[in-house]
């Protein structure tokens, strides 16, 4: 079996590789081909075996998640922002993280269930095995994809509040800039009321306003 393709094919409980249903279900597409069955009876049992270990996992990712999502809820502050940026950076990188150890703990234990299958001997069941495993690897693939995406998704909706409100701030306060120099050439005409003397003024204090007509 290709080793590169030997990951996603099994769940996790608290950090401990399971694989009881996967191992089952080789153990029975093994036996029905030694006792003379036929392909279609073993791709059965790995198939069936391969939907109790997709709803496990999945399972097991939302209640992992729902339980990080839980514990990295920000408590109420005194701006009362609901996620700051800082948290959303948090909860991304957590995520990422649990992802990439959950790949690789996959990788070795797909691994370790790979050589028993060749130690086994039953040269005959190998072409079944290596396509339940390989629908198996491309179910679970798709599946921590879709995941990914929703936690993506997740966490810039977390971002785009406190990315507003910043926006909304560095706009009010070129509103106000803008004011204070209207008001303020307001005045230098109303002291300076000749262009020509405004302009040298200014040149000798080293500001130029192009807009006010001072150049």
């Amino acid at each position: 079996m290709d080793e590169a393709n030997l990951h996603l094919h099994m769940i996790f409980h608290n950090g401990t590789a399971s694989v009881k249903p996967l191992i089952a279900g080789l153990g029975a597409a093994l036996l029905i081909r030694k006792q003379g069955g036929s392909r279609k009876q073993a791709q059965d049992a790995l198939y069936a075996a391969n939907r109790q270990l997709g709803d496990d996992y999945h399972q097991s990712v939302s209640s992992r998640f729902d339980h990080l999502r839980r514990s990295a809820a920000p408590k109420p502050s005194p701006t009362g922002r609901a996620y700051s940026k800082k948290r959303a950076r948090e909860i991304a990188a957590r995520l990422v993280a649990q992802a990439e150890e959950e790949s690789r703990a996959l990788r070795e234990a797909a691994k370790q269930e790979a050589d028993a299958i060749k130690a086994s001997g039953e040269e005959r069941a190998r072409a079944d095995v290596e396509a339940a495993v390989a629908q198996a690897e491309a179910d679970m693939v798709a599946r921590r994809e879709m995941e990914l995406e929703r936690l993506k998704r997740e966490a810039v909706a977390a971002v785009k509040p406190e990315y507003e409100r910043m926006k909304t701030l560095m706009l009010e306060a070129a509103e106000r800039y803008r004011r204070k120099e209207e008001k303020w050439v307001a005045l230098l005409e109303e002291a300076v009321p000749d262009q020509r003397e405004r302009s040298r003024l200014l040149r000798q204090i080293g500001v130029l306003i192009p807009s006010h007509g001072v150049g």
